[in-house]
């Protein structure tokens, strides 16, 4: 079977488990960077070797290690479907090193004349919640998980408690 074939059977799957923004985009992920190079290639003829070069390719061309990563994380989960459906034999995914996590250089935060602008934008939008969101992000240091998970209960009058 080829990967692509294969490909509409892991996405069924997928939105069962997953959430429809992340399914869309995992589909852009696919067709961007996985169905350009694996395709048209049967399943049990992709090799951990034919990976591994795919993985340089996509640092050489600019794709960035966090893509890097989120790419061949991708076709590991099609890889581990394929495998528990009987459609492959191994996962040549599982055994290749994925690009090294971390970050490069340090964070530079966005000066207050620049946060406001990108607020400002955000509200003549009509995006009052977007624009919320900056503001907490930008002037309270949380990470945007932490900042998702706040609740009415967490607002204090001149601190928000993070759990």
């Amino acid at each position: 079977m080829l990967l692509a074939a294969f490909w509409p059977v892991w996405v069924a799957d997928a939105r069962s488990r997953l959430q429809p923004e992340t399914v869309n985009g995992l589909e852009r992920l696919f067709d961007v960077r996985v169905r350009p190079r694996f395709g048209d290639v049967e399943l049990r003829r992709i090799r951990p070797r034919m990976v591994a070069q795919w993985r340089a390719e996509l640092l050489a061309e600019g794709a960035g290690v966090e893509t890097g990563r989120r790419t061949m994380n991708l076709l590991q989960a099609i890889f581990t479907v394929a495998v528990e459906w009987g459609e492959a034999t191994a996962n040549p995914v599982s055994v290749v090193r994925k690009p090294k996590q971390g970050r490069k250089r340090a964070v530079q935060p966005l000066d207050p004349e620049q946060v406001e602008a990108i607020r400002a934008a955000m509200l003549a939008e009509g995006r009052e919640r977007s624009a919320l969101m900056v503001s907490v992000l930008a002037y309270s240091g949380l990470r945007p998980g932490e900042m998702l998970a706040l609740e009415v209960r967490h607002v204090r009058e001149r601190t928000l408690l993070v759990e």
